[in-house]
């Protein structure tokens, strides 16, 4: 199309739905050098896409080509003979809606912190759905994710050394999810002049 722009697939009147709420609470409970705070969220993520056709501009003024015989000479084949039929694109409903309930419980020994925080997470989420293949091959298709509940454990120490050096060194780890395991390990380190 060289940038003219005659090319280009379009949609008209079409109209999607997304709503997503995320509520969240949480407090702080200090009894001497333990403090506690629990806490409880929710998310919702709803999307709400119509069925549609995608038009698809005539490739009329596209130049192809193609090699003439044996000579060195490429000729233009009518770009009639290359137009896109138009594409239908099916409705398309999904949602995910977490509800987790956490706490987090640290104590303070001098400069250094302990904490461990553990959590619920319950989540339904629409299962992805995948086109089938083109052509058939001996590879087994990835199959796809289903979450429903989880427990996440992690567990750590802050630490604070005169005012001047400070950082943080967490584990956190993610229990019985069916779909996939996750473990992280991170640490950060901050110095005060």
């Amino acid at each position: 199309d060289l940038g003219t722009g005659n090319t280009r697939i379009t949609a008209s009147g079409v109209q999607a739905d997304i709503e997503y709420y995320h509520l969240s609470a949480h407090a702080a409970i200090s009894r001497g050098s333990i403090t506690m705070v629990p806490r409880l969220s929710y998310k919702n993520f709803d999307i709400s896409n119509p069925a549609l056709t995608e038009t698809v501009a005539s490739d009329s003024n596209t130049a192809g080509g193609v090699t003439n015989g044996g000579n060195d000479r490429t000729e233009t084949v009518a770009g009639a003979t290359k137009n896109t039929a138009d594409v239908a694109v099916a409705a398309l409903d999904a949602s995910s809606e977490m509800v987790e309930l956490g706490v987090n419980a640290s104590m303070k020994v001098r400069s250094i912190n302990p904490f461990i925080d553990l959590s619920y997470v319950s989540e339904e989420t629409t299962a992805a759905n995948y086109k089938t293949e083109l052509t058939t091959d001996a590879v087994d298709e990835q199959g796809a994710s289903d979450p429903s509940s989880y427990a996440v454990f992690g567990g750590g120490l802050n630490f604070n050394v005169r005012g001047r050096l400070n950082g943080t060194i967490a584990y956190y780890e993610i229990l019985d999810r069916d779909d996939y395991s996750e473990s992280t390990l991170s640490a950060t380190l901050k110095l005060n002049f």
